[in-house]
């Protein structure tokens, strides 16, 4: 069985969690600028945020409401695992860096950004937030498709023993941004059910 347990959407001027309107984007203020915003107003402590990309920024505030509520204190997860799918995946970063280094007369190339050219990067943000020592996986897709995630849930309760996922679509681009994140949790041996399969692809085409 596959139960959804939480999910945050961030898409437009709007992040919503659980059905609520949980903040909107200020007038004239960037995305970088409210992802930072709100991640200011959570209230939490964690300094490592202000050098992400804004695509991990992006993954991460949706984790976070995902997962904070019911972890006061966090615990390594050995049975936990972050899947997500991605159109433009680091190409955000790609560009910004590539800005670094094509004018001969102006180069700096910029190790802070370079380390986030690669898709897999928020994966591995969010991992290290919730020490998730499961599977990290980041696809690379043209579209969201609710059934590639269910069978790559389906791999990972069947040859991993996994309990919890952080999964879901995490795509930005310069000042765009669409971010569904879920938590789901996954009981063994009743995930191939047929119903399950529709029930579960249906919710989230309905989401996205």
């Amino acid at each position: 069985m596959i139960e959804i347990k939480s999910y945050c959407k961030i898409d437009g001027n709007v992040m919503i969690t659980d059905g609520n309107i949980t903040c909107s984007r200020p007038e004239g203020a960037s995305l970088k600028e409210w992802l930072t915003l709100i991640h200011k107003e959570s209230g939490q402590q964690y300094p490592k945020f202000y050098k992400m990309d804004t695509l991990s920024k992006a993954g991460f505030i949706a984790a976070e409401q995902t997962m904070c509520p019911t972890e006061p204190e966090i615990a390594p997860k050995e049975d936990a695992a972050v899947v997500l799918f991605s159109s433009a995946g680091s190409l955000d970063s790609d560009l910004q860096y590539f800005e670094t280094v094509t004018d001969n007369n102006n180069y700096y190339p910029s190790p802070g950004t370079f380390v986030y050219t690669l898709a897999n990067i928020v994966c591995g943000e969010i991992a290290i937030r919730h020490k998730i020592f499961g599977e990290t996986m980041c696809y690379i897709t043209k579209e969201f498709s609710a059934l590639q995630l269910y069978n790559q849930l389906r791999y990972l309760e069947q040859e991993q023993n996994t309990k919890t996922v952080i999964c879901g679509w995490c795509n930005v681009l310069k000042d765009e941004c669409k971010v569904l994140l879920l938590r789901v949790e996954l009981t063994q041996n009743q995930l191939a059910d047929q119903n399950q399969l529709q029930e579960f692809t249906d919710k989230l085409n309905h989401l996205i």
